[in-house]
Formats: C-alpha cells, sequence, structure tokens
C-alpha cells in the first residue's frame, strides 16, 4: 500500500508540473511585450520599406527566425522595421511594400496578440505579405490560422518552421525570394 502512495503522489506531482508548464508556454505566447523597434537599413538608395512583426519565443527561435527573413529581405534593397505586436502598434501600414507575420505555436496555440494586431489593420492592398509559425509540431494548420486574420487577402507566402535554429538559412532564402518577386 505504501509503493502505490508513492507512485500516486509522484504522478501527482508529475502532472501538476506538466499543467504548469504548459499554462507557462501559453501565457508567453499571449503577452504584450510592449515596443522593441528596430529598424535594419537597406544599403541600396530609394529603399522600399517593410515591416516585419513577431511573437518572441521562449527560446528565441521565433526570434532569430524573425530576423533572418528580416535580412534577406533588407539584401534585396528594402529599410526592415522589426517589432513585436501590441497595442503600441499602428494601424496603418500603408508605408511598407512587405508586411511579416511570425508566431510560435505552444500546445497547437497561435499567439493571441499577433493575431489582435492583425484583426485592427484594415488595409492589406497592395501588399505582399508572409505569414510564419515556429514549432516542433506544427501539423494542425496553425499558418493557416494566422492568416485568417489577414480580412480580405490571402498571404502572398505561409511557412512552417520546424527544425529551430537549423531553418535560419531557409528563413534568409525565404525573405529574399519574397522581396525579389
Amino acid at each position: 500500500m505504501r509503493v502505490i502512495k508513492k507512485i500516486f503522489f509522484t504522478l501527482i506531482i508529475v502532472i501538476s508540473l506538466m499543467i504548469s508548464i504548459f499554462v507557462w508556454f501559453a501565457k508567453s505566447n499571449n503577452k504584450d511585450y510592449g515596443d522593441n523597434n528596430k529598424i535594419m537599413k537597406s544599403n541600396r538608395s530609394n529603399t522600399k520599406k517593410a515591416l516585419v512583426i513577431y511573437q518572441p519565443s521562449r527560446f528565441k527561435v521565433t526570434d532569430k527566425i524573425a530576423e533572418k527573413i528580416a535580412g534577406g529581405i533588407k539584401d534585396e534593397g528594402y529599410d526592415v522595421t522589426l517589432n513585436y505586436p501590441g497595442s503600441h502598434l499602428s494601424n496603418d501600414i500603408s508605408q511598407y511594400s512587405i508586411v511579416v507575420f511570425g508566431s510560435p505555436v505552444y500546445i497547437g496555440q497561435i499567439s493571441s496578440t499577433l493575431t489582435d494586431y492583425m484583426k485592427r489593420i484594415k488595409n492589406y492592398e497592395d501588399k505582399k505579405v508572409l505569414i510564419f509559425a515556429t514549432g516542433s509540431q506544427l501539423n494542425n494548420g496553425e499558418v493557416d490560422k494566422i492568416g485568417e486574420n489577414l480580412s480580405t487577402i490571402k498571404a502572398t507566402e505561409k511557412i512552417n518552421f520546424k527544425n529551430g535554429n537549423k531553418d535560419e538559412d531557409k528563413a534568409y532564402e525565404i525573405g529574399k525570394k519574397i522581396a525579389g518577386e
């Protein structure tokens, strides 16, 4: 009987710990982290502008992917603004030719902070829109869920990044591709 009690209590502790970890990840994905404005300037004159908005991830994978995409866009002659989603951002994206949205996926959930910002934008006309999701288990249409927040247009490109830091070169090339089209 003592052994059964020990196993039971151990099981309860493990389950409680797992639930706590899931809650921790889910909360971080929906937090408004505030302004984190970074501008990557192109070396070319008469540059166009691109906007990269991404929800930061716990292990910085989404951050690195967003920065690599931005680097590829910049190297094609764009000035790129990177920032986190949230109430601090303007709904007016008229000055940008390319708009990128990215979210980590935890427990099958995308960032509500990102999707709330996307819903506030009313005009995506004449924009190239790239949507990406990061996570090890992307198989439930998460990137499509992000795209549902684009009002009446469809994303130019949708990409899942499942391999963490191994996807950085791919992200850079995708940035170059969308900027070069």
